[in-house]
């Protein structure tokens, strides 16, 4: 009875604590504000981007358990100028705007960015393929390696260096469940010697 009555708090600190920060990401969810291809007040349609291009996703990589990289094959170019292939970087997860609706194979139209000192998309940036008829005047894509493109210079595969570092979110999660130990272990110990004393 004692050990239970001890051990209690911190064993409820530590559930609230672990369902905090493990609850905190799915929480976050992404919110976008309109059709991405659309002109409409305070959204410029496809000039809003570094460029537009409907393409088709052949490969996606991990890269960090924040990070994902998608490689397009670009058939067409609705703005600015595009070689083809380009690979871009997305968060991991639709909650935090990874484009958790595609797949490898979809051909999707897509709105690149730099981010991060990288070229990179997300979910209020992408929409399905119809989306864009009439958006635009349709042109091929570039030679890769062409020094107009967003992506000059670079073949644009996806890395197969990937980053194991542990990301800030990774480390407070390893924090609260050491600590939540720590906290454990330290109530059995003084529980062992209070029920020492009293006997």
């Amino acid at each position: 009875m004692r050990f239970a009555r001890w051990t209690a708090l911190p064993v409820a600190t530590l559930v609230v604590a672990v369902g905090l920060v493990w609850g905190a990401t799915p929480a976050a969810a992404c919110s976008c504000f309109g059709p991405p291809f659309e002109e409409f007040e305070g959204h410029e349609g496809v000039t809003a981007y570094e460029a537009v291009f409907i393409g088709t996703a052949t490969d996606r990589e991990q890269l960090s358990s924040e990070e994902v990289r998608w490689v397009f094959d670009v058939q067409s170019v609705l703005h600015g100028e595009v070689a083809s292939p380009i690979s871009l970087s997305t968060p991991v997860d639709g909650g935090a705007c990874g484009l958790d609706w595609v797949s490898e194979g979809s051909t999707i139209a897509v709105g690149v960015n730099t981010w991060r000192g990288e070229l990179s998309t997300d979910l209020c940036s992408i929409d399905r393929e119809e989306a864009v008829d009439g958006v635009g005047e349709r042109r091929p894509p570039l030679d890769p390696g062409d020094a107009l493109a967003v992506n000059p210079g670079d073949v644009n595969v996806a890395s197969d260096i990937t980053d194991e570092t542990p990301t800030e979110s990774t480390l407070s999660q390893l924090i609260v469940v050491a600590i939540g130990i720590l906290s454990i272990l330290g109530a059995a110990v003084f529980t062992a010697i209070l029920a020492k004393r009293s006997d």
